[in-house]
């Protein structure tokens, strides 16, 4: 298991079935996957910014890492 952070979040990163796959540690479910290690970093910034974009063309604030 591995931890990712960028611009204030966090995720966890499992290796399962041959695949890399990360979850945002926040209350919203935000995921990403990939095949290769060499890639985590940029499936998870990604998904960070997938995220941000997301809450702002909704009008909703961003939660980070708010998960329990």
């Amino acid at each position: 298991m591995k931890t990712e952070n960028y611009k204030g979040f966090q995720a966890t990163v499992k290796f399962e079935d041959d695949i890399f796959f990360g979850k945002l540690d926040i209350a919203d479910l935000v995921t990403f996957e990939c095949e290769n290690e060499s890639d985590i970093e940029k499936e998870f910034r990604a998904a960070v910014d997938d995220y941000l974009d997301f809450c702002e063309s909704v009008g909703k604030g961003a939660t980070k890492n708010s998960v329990a």
